[in-house]
């Protein structure tokens, strides 16, 4: 075919110029006459003149001298110039006399002896040679001189004039001549006849060609509709995993490969895909082998995606010696324009990598969602601290720990935490049914709360944290929020999602943040894939951005309406993404009773019923006034914490910000350390904020010399200068658990104040006002469920106002509590202890 088009173009190319090229040669023709005329006659002219003597002889008898290649003057032939005869044999000397030029060697009065009679000719040749070559004589043959003697009459000496040529040159003389003087006539016919036949020729050519090119673009549309239908049939045997007649197909003789090259092409990088052909042993090469293979393949999406599910059961059935190569390759996949089928058998595949990957233990799990607050403002570190604890930071220097989120943040990459370790926390990622955890205030109750999300993710679950007293709605778009935040993220593990799941995390989107919105934030997540300050590799930015485009595409086909049950549609789209369960995390302030009993509790069951395990975090004080019998929760917890558990908290805390090789034991004498983690224990249960109180109240005393160490005196001293603390031991109820106690202490109030010597109301706000900071007053708020954002703007307006809020519910003695503990060195506290 290609050949043929070859033939077709030059063709073309000819029959379009046929009267071009007819003109063209009826002026060469003449030119090359005429110009050849003009040469001869005009160009060479007459040169070399010469006088050939004829001399009559007696007897009637005379002499003709030819000269071969000389032309006479006066146009005659070359022989004949005298023609006689004579019949009578005459014996006579003939003297010719030549007059030669210059470049001529022959001999004066050269005498030759010729015997004329009865009608004989006798010619006799003298040779005459060049000595130079004439430039113009470019023939360079030796002339010769012809004497002939015949019998005739008498007649007088006759001289004829010449002029040398040579053979060849008089030849081609002649031939012009003639030619020219003959032909001239035929060729002005030529002239005008050549260019008519060539239009004639032309429009004949014109005609022939078209039907010839009509010809062979039916038979071209014919191959190519054949080759056309080849290639479907080729697909449709890819799509359906039938390999064996799609190479069948690919390989007939009669296959028109010239017809569709690049399709040619990409069938063959297909074959090779499915077939897991061309590899060798290195895989590096074979990644990239691969990666070619499938990129060249992306014209055809669907038969692309269905070659790489056969290269993967041959790869699964054989030793799965390409496996990593085919995991590399998969990134180049054209997912976003293949159909939905094969897009679900596309994560099928990758649920089985991930499984693989759990079997073998290589599985990385998300380690760093939801992203981490920001470092909070921090006290200065004690100078004995700064020269004995290696980072130049304190270990123990926030008091307040459950609300110390930017330690959760720090700890969480080394699953470092303030309570991690602690029993309870592994229980609570393995329940299937709703919890409620009760907590003294310091045992790191709301600490353990916030965390949860952090470490839930790692274990394959989902736990959204919510503080204070959200609405159900305020559910409902914070579990949108943070599967939002969590696809922008992680966009790579929407490869997971069948069509089907695609469109329940759409529909979630859309309902909770409306079409549009939804759209925009799909659009802004795929825009931020690229930016410098993505955290996703390169390498896995394609499919990351084709998973988007496929989010987006069913977030726009999603209509905007009802749905029956929002909390059946989190679990949905929450196991869609591959969490085996959802946690919804609530930490309740001790005034919050009324919304546990009203709005919380009696939904439990249902959320259960739904696949949403609910985990109620209250203080111990709040206890007495839930409505247990409502409650259906068979699995209630207390935090609490044995000395065994306590140490170990106590070791990896200081881990953290030491270094693994450090040891607490290190900033000691002997048995100090267990003295002072005795000094925080009371019933046999351990309060890790009284722990933090003491080292608070040490190293503030200590002099910055790195050699001490603390003993027991140092923590006899702090005890005495700290707030006391104490429980109060309250039996178990029935259906309540703890770990590995018999009892729980709901309560743990510092007792520096009594209760019946309240400090007056205007004392209270001049020592907030002038002791404590905006945040500070905020925490407390934010820890009594006090709504602190209608306050007043300025210091003494939210002092005032925070005051007002605590006295109407009845919480003054609290607020006295935290004062002091807080701040144990002011008047109010010191002078109740005395």
């Amino acid at each position: 075919i290609v050949r043929e088009d070859t033939r077709q173009s030059w063709q073309e190319k000819i029959f379009k110029r046929i009267f071009d090229i007819s003109v063209i040669l009826v002026v060469f023709v003449l030119t090359i006459a005429l110009g050849s005329w003009i040469v001869v006659n005009f160009g060479w002219g007459q040169r070399y003149e010469r006088q050939h003597t004829v001399d009559v002889l007696t007897g009637d008898v005379f002499v003709t001298v030819t000269l071969p290649g000389f032309v006479p003057v006066n146009g005659n032939a070359v022989q004949g110039a005298v023609v006689v005869s004579n019949q009578t044999d005459v014996t006579q000397t003939v003297t010719m006399t030549l007059a030669a030029g210059p470049h001529l060697i022959l001999p004066e009065g050269v005498t030759q002896t010729i015997t004329v009679g009865g009608g004989k000719v006798v010619s006799q040749s003298l040779a005459v040679a060049s000595r130079n070559r004439d430039p113009y004589r470019w023939f360079g043959q030796e002339e010769a001189v012809t004497v002939t003697a015949a019998a005739g009459t008498t007649g007088d000496p006759r001289t004829i004039d010449v002029y040398v040529q040579g053979k060849l040159e008089a030849g081609l003389y002649a031939f012009v001549t003639t030619a020219v003087n003959k032909a001239s006539p035929l060729l002005i016919v030529v002239a005008f006849l050549v260019p008519l036949l060539g239009a004639a020729l032309q429009k004949y050519a014109e005609n022939f060609q078209a039907e010839q090119e009509k010809r062979r673009l039916e038979k071209k549309a014919q191959e190519e509709k054949r080759a056309r239908k080849l290639v479907e049939q080729f697909q449709n045997y890819i799509c359906l995993g039938d390999v064996e007649k799609a190479e069948g197909l690919w390989k007939e003789d009669n296959w028109p490969v010239e017809v569709l090259k690049d399709e040619w092409e990409t069938g063959n990088a297909l074959l090779k895909l499915a077939r897991l052909e061309g590899l060798e042993e290195d895989e590096k090469v074979n990644s990239e082998v691969l990666k070619g293979l499938v990129q060249n393949g992306r014209v055809w999406p669907d038969a692309c995606l269905a070659a790489f599910t056969s290269a993967w059961v041959k790869c699964r059935k054989s030793p799965r010696k390409h496996e990593q190569s085919l995991k590399e390759a998969r990134s180049l996949l054209p997912i976003s324009e293949a159909s939905q089928k094969f897009q679900n058998q596309l994560a099928q595949i990758e649920m089985e990598i991930v499984g693989r990957e759990k079997a073998q233990y290589t599985f990385k799990p998300i380690l760093n969602w939801p992203d981490l607050p920001p470092k909070p403002y921090l006290p200065a570190v004690p100078k004995w601290v700064k020269s004995a604890v290696p980072g130049n930071q304190d270990p123990f220097a926030d008091i307040k720990s459950e609300t110390n989120l930017y330690f959760l943040y720090r700890f969480q990459e080394k699953s470092y935490l303030f309570w991690n370790g602690h029993p309870l926390f592994d229980l609570l990622f393995r329940l299937e049914e709703p919890a409620l955890v009760l907590g003294d205030p310091g045992s790191g109750r709301t600490a353990m709360a916030y965390g949860m999300q952090f470490f839930a993710t790692r274990r394959e679950v989902l736990a959204l944290h919510l503080p204070g007293t959200p609405s159900e709605e305020g559910i409902q778009k914070g579990f949108a929020a943070a599967l939002l935040d969590f696809i922008r993220r992680y966009p790579d593990k929407l490869r997971l999602l069948t069509g089907g799941e695609r469109q329940v995390v759409a529909r979630l989107l859309v309902n909770y943040f409306g079409k549009e919105s939804a759209v925009s934030l799909v659009e802004n997540a795929h825009t931020h894939l690229f930016s410098p300050r993505s955290r996703i590799d390169k390498k896995d930015r394609k499919i990351c951005s084709d998973q988007l485009l496929l989010l987006n595409e069913a977030v726009k086909s999603i209509k905007e309406g009802k749905i029956g049950s929002w909390c059946s549609l989190v679990h949905a789209a929450v196991k869609a993404l591959r969490f085996e369960r959802v946690y919804l995390v609530l930490d309740a302030p001790e005034t919050a009773v009324d919304w546990l009993n009203d709005d919380i509790i009696p939904r439990l069951q249902e959320w259960q019923a739904q696949g949403l395990y609910t985990i109620l975090f209250v203080p111990n004080p709040a206890a007495p006034n839930l409505d247990l019998q409502r409650l259906p929760i068979q699995s209630k917890h207390y935090l609490t914490w044995n000395k065994e558990q306590f140490t170990a908290m106590i070791e990896r805390r200081y881990q953290a910000f030491a270094g693994e090789r450090r040891t607490i034991y290190e900033l000691f004498e002997d048995d100090a350390f267990e003295h002072m983690v005795n000094k925080c224990q009371s019933n046999n249960h351990y309060n890790p904020q009284r722990f933090m109180q003491l080292w608070q109240q040490i190293t503030q005393q200590l002099p910055a010399d790195k050699n001490h160490k603390i003993n027991k005196d140092d923590i006899d001293n702090a005890v005495n200068t700290a707030p006391s603390f104490g429980v109060q031991a309250v039996p178990m109820g029935e259906g309540q658990k703890s770990i590995g106690q018999d009892l729980v202490y709901p309560t743990m109030v510092p007792t520096g104040i009594s209760r019946g010597k309240r400090p007056p109301q205007a004392q209270l706000r001049n020592i907030l006002k002038n002791y404590f900071d905006r945040e500070e007053l905020r925490d407390i708020c934010f820890d009594y469920g006090i709504d602190y954002e209608d306050f007043g703007v300025e210091k003494a307006a939210l002092v005032r106002d925070m005051v007002n809020s605590f006295k109407h519910i009845g919480k003054l003695d609290q607020l006295v509590s935290e004062i002091c503990r807080r701040r144990p060195n002011i008047d109010i506290c010191t002078d109740s202890r005395t």
